[in-house]
């Protein structure tokens, strides 16, 4: 069976949308994983009546034609500098041992990989970007392997059960349609100019506007509110508990910056929640900044009602 990618999905269901956002990112992009804390705490601020989708842009397709002249990169160890020099300027944990390690190939299967998982919805590619960006930036895994990307799609099929099949994934990851989704998003990328991640392009069905590259979440909610008038001051930062109910995993420097918290505050709080059984803390390596903080089920349970 063909199953089409998934149109913009609502954040909720608003009766009319008055804003949409089209994310072009790509899964290897260190800049759009230190975007994470304020591109999620913009979702949990904005009122209802808007929608978004993700477009993958092919940053890596090899090494053998890949050169960024702004950071002068063009070999695998030169990317593992920057990425150091990303956690040091933003805050979010970066393994740069990745690229001295198993420095990726290229980014097109894990842009292909979510291409498939959009055939599931919004949520699934959701689930799965996410997972993609966590496994490398994290765990230092080799996200251009194709192993590598059915395995991540058993673990989220394991953690979320029936938001996301993982024996559907793999179909549609040998989909023509899905090559073709993947070809148009980076048409689509070529058409607007956009050669830096991440972008987004905020839309109220008149207006354009392209936001590029690394921005705190001010600067993105005052972007929205170009286009949505209406749109009331930001409220204040979430707290812990209520970052993780709705996004269900984050490291410490990600909801140090969510949560408008010092680090040394964060990790404090984590520590409580943890020795109150209501978080749970898992280290995959030895770098202990990049270990993953999850809201217990039954935690997850009570702040969901």
């Amino acid at each position: 069976m063909t199953h089409a990618p998934q149109e913009l999905t609502p954040d909720a269901t608003p009766p009319e949308t008055t804003l949409s956002i089209e994310y072009y990112t790509d899964p290897l992009c260190s800049w759009s994983w230190a975007l994470e804390p304020h591109w999620r705490r913009l979702r949990l601020a904005l009122p209802a009546g808007w929608c978004w989708r993700y477009r993958m842009g092919g940053m890596l397709i090899n090494w053998q034609s890949y050169y960024d002249p702004v950071n002068e990169i063009q070999r695998p160890a030169q990317m593992g500098v920057q990425w150091y020099a990303i956690q040091q300027q933003t805050g979010m944990p970066l393994d740069d041992r990745l690229w001295h390690d198993a420095p990726p190939a290229s980014s097109l299967p894990a842009c292909l990989a979510v291409k498939a998982a959009q055939c599931q919805g919004g949520d699934a590619a959701e689930h799965y970007l996410r997972r993609l960006r966590e496994a490398a930036m994290l765990e230092r895994r080799d996200i251009s392997d194709f192993t590598v990307l059915h395995d991540l799609a058993d673990e989220i099929a394991s953690a979320v059960g029936a938001d996301f099949d993982s024996a559907r994934f793999a179909a549609d990851l040998d989909l023509p349609a899905t090559e073709d989704a993947l070809r148009l998003d980076m048409r689509e990328a070529a058409y607007l100019q956009i050669t830096r991640f991440p972008a987004l392009l905020l839309s109220d069905g008149t207006r354009r506007l392209l936001v590029t590259g690394y921005c705190p979440f001010a600067r993105l909610y005052a972007a929205c509110a170009q286009l949505m008038p209406a749109l009331p001051p930001p409220p204040a930062p979430p707290d812990i508990p209520t970052y993780l109910a709705r996004w269900h995993s984050a490291p410490l420097g990600e909801i140090a910056l969510a949560c408008e918290l010092a680090p040394e505050e964060a990790q404090a709080q984590l520590a409580a929640l943890v020795a109150a059984g209501k978080l749970s803390r898992q280290v995959t390596g030895d770098r202990t900044d990049c270990a993953l903080y999850r809201m217990n089920l039954t935690e997850n349970a009570a702040c969901a009602q």
